[in-house]
């Protein structure tokens, strides 16, 4: 059976939610949310034990390295979705790969 579609006001809603909760600012570009969603993508293969996207993973350490430096110490076995069980248990329906900016602003401010 064919899963349903999200119409674009449904997309919308579910933007205009992230924004009022604070995960996003309402400015993010298309680049970015796209960014985020292959963020997501990449953390739950590794979460997985997909071999497939260590080099990515290793990207999205070194890119995110700020925010996760403290959550995933160098060396450490744990995984990048691990590290943000914390921020995700806390802020359900936030994606790993938003998490990532989320902290990131977070930090910055």
């Amino acid at each position: 059976m064919a899963q349903a579609r999200k119409t674009l006001t449904q997309y919308a809603d579910e933007l205009e939610q992230w924004v009022a909760q604070g995960w996003l600012t309402g400015q993010e570009t298309c680049s970015e949310l796209q960014d985020m969603a292959t963020l997501t993508d990449l953390i739950s293969q590794e979460a997985a034990g997909s071999r497939e996207v260590q080099a990515e993973i290793c990207g999205i350490t070194g890119r995110f390295q700020e925010v996760l430096a403290s959550r995933l110490p160098p060396g450490s076995p744990g995984t990048i979705l691990e590290a943000l069980t914390p921020i995700l248990e806390a802020h359900p329906g936030m994606w790993p790969g938003m998490a990532l900016y989320w902290l990131r602003r977070q930090a910055a401010s």
